[in-house]
C-alpha cells in the first residue's frame, strides 16, 4: 500500500507539478504546526511564555513599566492582546509625555512590529524576535501601524545617542523587510509595506551601512514584483475582456522594470562586504526569476562563486539549493540531485532540500528513496526554521539579534 508521502506526490505528478512537491509540502508543514521553534541570540531568544499577566497589560503605561524593566516577553504578549491599534496609539499620545526618548522610540518600534503582524495575519509570519513562528488567527485591521512607525521616527528624532540611532534603524529595517511577502487578498498592501520601506530607506541613507539600505531597497522593489506575480497577473490573464489584454501588458512592463531596479540595487549593494554574500544571492535569484537569455548561467555562475566564498551557512545552503532549482528547471536532474545533497552536506535533515530530492527520486521512479526522505523530513525535530522559508524576507531573519542590539543600547 503506498504511503502518504507518495500519494501526495502521485497527485501532484498527475497535475504535472511534481516540481514543487517540496515546496508543496513545506508549506504544509508549516502550516500544520502552531509553534515550530527558531535560534536566535540574546538573553530573550528563549522564551517558554508570559508569566501571570494581569488584565491591564494592554495599557501603555503598565506596558512602558513592564517595558523598562526588561520584561520583554510580558510587554509583547501585553501587545498581542491590543484590539484596536488606532485607539491605543491615542492613549500613547495622552500618556507618554514623561518618557524618556530613547525608551519610548524603541517601545513604539516593538509596538509597530506587534501591530505589522496582526495587520498581516492571516499569513505565517516569523516572529523572530521570540524565536518561534506563529500562524495569525485574525483577519487584517486598519493600518495603524504605518502611524505608530512615524511616531517612533519623531520620538527617536531627539536622541542624543548615534549608537542608539543606529541600532534603531537597523532594527526597523529588519522588521520593515520581514513584511515583504504577505498573501494574495494582501496585494495592495503590500504594495504600501513595500513603499513604506522604500521612502524609509531612502531617508536614512547615509545613516546606516550603505549595503543595509541598498539590500533594503531591493526588497522593497522585490515587494512589487511579488505582488504583481502572486495576484494583479493571475488575475488580469484569467479575464478575456479586451481592456484587460493592455492593462496586462502595461502590468507586465512594471513589472521587469521592478526586476531590474531590484537588480540595480542588489548590484550596488555587493559592493559593501557586510552583505555582499545575501546581495549576491538575491542578485540570482532574481535573475533565474526574470528569465531572459544570459540570466540562468550568469546566475549559476554567481551561485557557484557564493559557495566557494561565504562563511554563512544559511547562504551557502541557499546557494547550493537555489542551484537545485535552476539544474532542475533546465531538466538536468543528475546535477540537480547532486547540488541539494551538497545542501544538505551544509545543513543536514533541511526539509527544502530534501524534499526537492525526494520529489526528483519519486519522478525517477525511486518511490521507497523518496517515501523515506519526506517521512524524514516530516518527522525531524527541526529546532531552527529551514533557509527557504525565511529566504523571502531578506535580514528579517537577523531580527532578534537586532532587537537585542537596540536593546542593549538604552540606559
Amino acid at each position: 500500500m503506498r504511503t502518504l508521502p507518495s500519494r501526495v506526490l502521485e497527485t501532484l505528478a498527475s497535475t504535472g507539478r511534481v516540481a514543487v512537491a517540496g515546496t508543496f509540502l513545506i508549506c504544509g508543514c508549516l502550516l500544520a504546526a502552531n509553534v515550530v521553534t527558531a535560534t536566535t541570540s540574546g538573553p530573550n531568544a528563549q522564551i517558554s511564555g508570559p508569566a501571570n499577566l494581569s488584565r491591564d497589560t494592554g495599557e501603555p503605561s503598565r506596558l512602558f513599566e513592564l517595558y523598562r524593566e526588561r520584561r520583554f516577553a510580558e510587554v509583547r504578549e501585553g501587545f498581542r492582546r491590543i484590539n484596536d491599534f488606532g485607539q491605543w496609539r491615542q492613549s500613547v499620545k495622552r500618556e507618554s509625555q514623561s518618557w524618556p526618548s530613547d525608551w519610548k522610540a524603541a517601545f513604539l518600534l516593538e509596538a509597530t512590529d506587534a501591530a505589522l503582524r496582526q495587520f498581516l495575519r492571516p499569513a505565517p509570519l516569523q516572529d523572530w524576535s521570540e524565536g518561534v513562528i506563529r500562524l495569525g488567527d485574525r483577519t487584517a485591521p486598519p493600518m495603524y501601524f504605518i502611524g505608530i512607525f512615524d511616531d517612533a521616527r519623531t520620538v527617536l528624532a531627539r536622541s542624543r545617542s548615534e549608537s542608539f540611532k543606529t541600532s534603531w534603524h537597523n532594527a526597523a529595517l529588519s522588521m520593515l523587510e520581514g513584511a515583504v511577502e504577505s498573501p494574495p487578498q494582501f496585494d495592495g498592501e503590500l504594495r504600501a509595506v513595500g513603499r513604506m520601506l522604500e521612502a524609509y530607506a531612502k531617508a536614512i541613507d547615509g545613516t546606516v551601512d550603505a549595503g543595509r539600505v541598498r539590500m533594503a531597497r531591493a526588497c522593497a522593489r522585490e515587494a512589487v514584483v511579488i505582488a504583481a506575480q502572486t495576484y494583479s497577473l493571475p488575475t488580469i490573464r484569467g479575464s478575456h475582456s479586451p481592456s484587460s489584454a493592455g492593462y496586462f501588458s502595461q502590468l507586465v512592463g512594471s513589472v521587469e522594470r521592478a526586476q531590474d531596479e531590484t537588480m540595480n540595487q542588489l548590484r550596488q549593494a555587493i559592493s559593501s562586504p557586510s552583505v555582499a554574500p545575501e546581495a549576491s544571492l538575491h542578485l540570482a535569484v532574481v535573475q533565474l526569476g526574470r528569465g531572459k537569455p544570459g540570466d540562468s548561467s550568469s546566475a549559476l555562475e554567481l551561485l557557484r562563486s557564493i559557495q566557494k566564498s561565504t562563511a554563512d551557512i544559511e547562504i551557502k545552503y541557499l546557494a547550493h539549493f537555489f542551484e537545485g532549482r535552476a539544474l532542475e528547471a533546465q531538466g538536468a536532474m543528475a546535477e540537480a540531485k547532486s547540488a541539494y545533497s551538497a545542501a544538505l552536506d551544509v545543513i543536514p535533515g533541511t526539509p527544502s532540500a530534501q524534499l526537492a530530492l525526494a520529489s526528483i527520486l519519486f519522478v525517477q521512479g525511486n518511490a521507497d528513496d523518496a517515501d523515506r526522505l519526506i517521512q524524514a523530513s516530516l518527522d525531524s525535530p527541526r529546532r531552527s526554521a529551514d533557509p527557504y522559508s525565511t529566504y523571502p524576507y531578506y535580514d528579517y531573519r537577523h531580527f532578534g539579534a537586532r532587537l537585542d542590539a537596540m536593546r542593549g543600547e538604552l540606559k
